[in-house]
């Protein structure tokens, strides 16, 4: 649905993170701008879903595939 004129430029809240977006750039915001939208993993043998905001502490406490690497490297 297109929104015209003056109410394409609406804020309304993320519903992820509560940030005020023109109406008309809500969907992209929450689809790749959105710092709580989910991602994937970036390991290979994880690839769980993660919010990107949580990337960097999912990869350093949780993500099995980057601890098990942080392990070797420090053998």
């Amino acid at each position: 649905m297109q929104l015209q004129g003056s109410l394409a430029l609406l804020p309304l809240p993320c519903p992820q993170c509560g940030q005020e977006v023109p109406a008309n750039r809500l969907q992209r915001h929450v689809e790749l701008r959105c710092s709580f939208r989910m991602v994937p993993c970036p390991q290979p043998d994880c690839r769980q879903p993660v919010p990107a905001n949580h990337v960097d502490a999912h990869l350093r406490f949780s993500c099995p595939s980057a601890l098990l690497q942080q392990h070797y490297a420090l053998v």
